[in-house]
């Protein structure tokens, strides 16, 4: 090729800048436009405060279920610690995967700590492949972990969606924030939020048994097969693995949710649910499970919602989290 042609494709090329430098325009004004309303902003806000308390010798990972009864003041009196010594670094809607991307984050700052603690429950299996998922990996994942992030993507039968996904998060954050775009926008637009607010699970589609009292879309559940779980249970072992070299100990808290004592189909969600932990933690034994659903906080009325906990669970379960706790320190 000539250099004729060369500067002739350059040429080409830089039309294409100005488009990109729209786009980009576009994308920062939609996402500052909805304000504190952006899950770009919601996340970032999050962000300053998990990465931060540089004196933290304990951190706490997971998303509100966790950060919302295991917050500073308590598990510092649990562990007889300053409260500058915690590092509240849950995250808001913040499941395994996301968790995953936050402590590559942290390893890529050089942070370590004494204790880490990590909750699930059976609802973060699901939800997988969503664009808040993109947004959260594409906002925390350092460039050195991006490999891995794709390797995960690669066990999916959607790894293509999950990939491209990642690339539109990467490029335009608004496209893949779903307060900004798919709230914001459509509120202003049509005079109506967008279904896709509700963070909590459409109806059953097994049927499963639910309290007339209750909306069925309360109910925050999803199959457990094995095929239906395998990028969630691939990001759950990768976490625990930089969990290891995050903190020198580490515990894996099993929560409860609305679900935990169910009939019917939920009986064999959660065996399998157990199941597939079980699997995680056998390849991770320096790892502790704290089992907080067995003699746990489990009825309904010690929910708010689906999954998080109101007063009387959290007492409930607080009393349960430090009764396991006495038990591992007397092993």
């Amino acid at each position: 090729m000539s250099a004729r042609n060369l500067w002739g494709k350059a040429a080409q090329l830089l039309y294409v800048l100005p488009i990109l430098a729209l786009f980009h325009w576009i994308d920062r004004r939609l996402v500052q436009g909805c304000g504190t309303k952006s899950e770009t902003y919601f996340l970032n806000d999050q962000l300053h405060r998990a990465t931060g308390t540089p004196k933290a010798k304990v951190i706490v990972l997971g998303q509100s279920t966790m950060g919302q009864w295991l917050d500073p003041p308590y598990l510092s009196s649990a562990l007889k610690l300053p409260e500058n010594e915690v590092l509240d670094g849950h995250l808001g809607g913040c499941h395994q995967d996301c968790t995953w991307a936050e402590v590559q984050l942290l390893l890529h700052q050089k942070r370590h700590f004494e204790k880490a603690f990590f909750g699930l429950n059976l609802y973060e299996m699901c939800d997988s492949a969503t664009w808040k998922r993109s947004l959260q990996h594409a906002t925390m994942t350092p460039l050195s972990a991006v490999p891995g992030l794709f390797l995960i993507y690669g066990r999916s039968d959607d790894a293509a969606k999950y990939v491209s996904r990642f690339v539109g998060a990467s490029l335009l954050s608004a496209y893949a924030d779903p307060l900004s775009v798919q709230e914001h926008l459509r509120r202003t637009l049509l005079g109506k939020p967008a279904d896709v607010s509700d963070w909590v699970a459409t109806p059953d589609p097994e049927g499963a048994a639910v309290d007339e009292k209750k909306k069925p879309k309360e109910i925050a559940s999803c199959s457990m097969a094995p095929a239906a779980i395998q990028v969630k249970v691939s990001f759950t072992n990768s976490l625990l693995d930089g969990m290891e070299q995050l903190a020198d100990h580490n515990y894996f808290l099993l929560l409860p949710d609305r679900t935990s004592r169910m009939s019917g189909v939920h009986v064999q969600r959660w065996r399998q649910f157990r199941a597939a932990i079980a699997g995680v933690l056998a390849a991770h034994p320096d790892v502790q499970l704290v089992d907080l659903v067995t003699g746990g906080a489990l009825a309904s009325k010690y929910f708010r919602d689906s999954v998080h906990l109101n007063a009387s669970g959290t007492s409930i379960q607080r009393k349960l989290f430090e009764k396991r706790l006495k038990g591992l320190r007397a092993q």
